[in-house]
């Protein structure tokens, strides 16, 4: 597991986290409780069963037993944990960033996608097609199949085929994250997630049926998730429980070329994971000069980050990226796709050019630190008498929209400013993160100085709508900030009963909609809200 992000070295000053805390800290403190021992479910909620876990844990290493992770207990956690951990830990470092899965099984392009497509022979690593992608024949048992998948029995047009297969896999996702939840594997982890994929995309009996790939996550767990460990679960999944030989009928290769398929695939994921598959492939590629490994070598000659870059100015660089909103994956010194998606979208934002060096990086983070800001709005809740409702004797509680007309009006900028009174003014957020057109329009209100509205509603959407955006509840955004969680949105909530002004001010870190995966929404609430729409601001008078 990488390093808790925004921490200073040491951990001396992490804050104090304890029981009843939820988020993505408390799972990160699971995931270490684990490589130390514990067998707890990594999911974010801090309960009976984790604090048990920290007190067990500080009481063997000497420290006080107050069940609070520290500066000390978080120090012990990341020293402190088994030469296995360490290694897994060293595996996810090397394998670059995560994957995210909604990402990865949307589309025929991602690197999961072109991962499985290199171990199929229809893909190249760099994600270029080759001829075996428009139609070829099976050499195990003679079908027609196609796309990067090689799918069989259905579509004969490649775009097709793909879409078919990964709908597939969409399906079986939750199968897979429950059997890591089980073994306490991360999900995300490149190498796991691809070579599970690719081994249903291969022979989907190998991976479910008993004995199969998802019943060996546990051994996985145990040795930790490397390319031999990989190969060697790949192997026995062909064999059915007290088998002598491999019984599955998907073994089309035969069961002489079984281990030699499965190292041949698992290192072809390899190769677009861009981890060497083993000291021999290493060799190889030291020897023949690859042009991968000459372009990061001159990179690193000329101070310059590109992909496969390593190094503690690539965790400047993640880290920066991060604090102005471009990146949420890991902040670790080796720069993936992940990573390099985040520096393009960057330097198309910011309109930068040249290649990225630590002048990319200053520029970065002075983005981030001057795109900091905060406008400061008198709060008032939506069930004041004050508030007035669109009609005479219209009961004020029903309209959010007008306490943030109310709150907008009552801005410190001097300037009259109201949201726009028609739909026109309000435009659909397209969970563009930072670059999306609607949060580079509050980014700029924010600087003059100007409160925006802004429309939500629920992840799953059930709660009702008030517009076509899929808009329900209306908040006033006064800022738009970075912590360690991220970049985030603070806003005042008028749905707050009078007395409750504390809880529905900025003030409140529950306030916030954090940017993740290029949406805004609330972490560590039950029903969190989603950003859906930004309002156009009309200004009066000085405005």
């Amino acid at each position: 597991m990488p390093p808790i992000t925004g921490v200073a070295p040491g951990y001396v000053n992490f804050p104090e986290v304890s029981e009843g805390a939820k988020g993505q800290t408390v799972s990160d403190i699971q995931t270490l409780l684990n490589q130390a021992g514990a067998k707890l479910k990594v999911d974010g909620d801090w309960g009976p069963k984790t604090d048990k876990a920290v007190r067990d844990f500080q009481s063997k290493q000497g420290l006080a037993t107050d069940g609070i992770v520290g500066p000390k207990t978080m120090t012990a956690l990341m020293s402190g944990a088994s030469a296995k951990a360490e290694a897994t830990a060293r595996t996810a470092s090397a394998a670059g960033d995560r994957m995210n899965l909604d990402h990865e099984l949307s589309s025929p392009d991602s690197r999961l996608s072109v991962a499985i497509g290199n171990a199929e022979g229809t893909r190249n690593a760099d994600g270029t097609t080759r001829a075996a992608y428009h139609g070829h024949t099976d050499p195990g048992n003679q079908k027609s199949n196609c796309g990067t998948f090689s799918k069989q029995d259905g579509p004969t047009n490649p775009k097709q085929a793909d879409q078919a297969q990964l709908r597939a896999f969409r399906n079986f996702r939750p199968q897979y994250e429950q059997a890591c939840a089980t073994a306490h594997l991360d999900p995300s982890d490149p190498l796991l997630a691809a070579s599970t994929f690719d081994l249903y995309n291969q022979s989907p009996a190998a991976v479910m049926e008993p004995g199969g790939f998802l019943s060996k996550f546990k051994e996985l767990h145990d040795k930790g998730v490397t390319p031999e460990s990989v190969v060697n679960a790949r192997i026995q999944s062909f064999y059915k429980p007290g088998a002598d030989k491999p019984t599955v009928s998907e073994v089309l290769a035969g069961p002489g070329k079984l281990k030699a398929d499965q190292l041949r695939r698992t290192t072809a994921i390899e190769e677009v994971l861009n981890r060497p598959a083993t000291k021999a492939a290493e060799s190889v590629g030291k020897a023949n000069g690859s042009s991968e490994a000459k372009t990061v070598a001159m990179a690193h000659a000329k101070d310059q980050i590109v992909l496969n870059s390593t190094g503690p100015q690539v965790g400047q660089l993640k880290q920066a990226l991060k604090d102005a909103g471009f990146y949420d994956g890991p902040v670790n010194e080796t720069m993936g796709h992940q990573g390099m998606e985040a520096l393009n979208l960057a330097t198309k934002t910011l309109g930068l050019s040249g290649p990225a060096d630590s002048q990319t990086i200053q520029k970065i983070a002075q983005y981030a630190k001057s795109s900091n800001h905060h406008v400061e709005v008198d709060f008032v809740s939506q069930f004041d008498p004050k508030v007035p409702g669109d009609y005479p004797g219209q009961r004020s509680g029903l309209k959010c929209d007008n306490a943030c007309q109310y709150m907008m009006e009552h801005n410190k900028s001097g300037k009259r400013v109201t949201p726009g009174d028609s739909s026109a003014y309000e435009h659909n957020f397209k969970a563009g993160g930072m670059a999306d057109t609607q949060i580079q329009y509050m980014e700029s209100q924010l600087k003059k100085g100007l409160p925006v509205m802004i429309g939500v509603n629920h992840p799953n959407g059930t709660q009702g709508t008030g517009n076509p955006n899929g808009t329900n509840h209306y908040l006033v955004a006064t800022g738009i900030h970075s912590d360690a969680k991220g970049r985030y949105i603070s806003y005042n909530n008028p749905v707050r009963q009078p007395g409750e002004e504390v809880r529905g001010k900025d003030t409140n870190q529950e306030n916030r909609l954090y940017l993740r995966n290029g949406q805004f929404e609330q972490l560590n609430s039950g029903d969190p809200y989603q950003l859906r729409t930004v309002v156009e601001n009309k200004t009066k008078g000085n405005g």
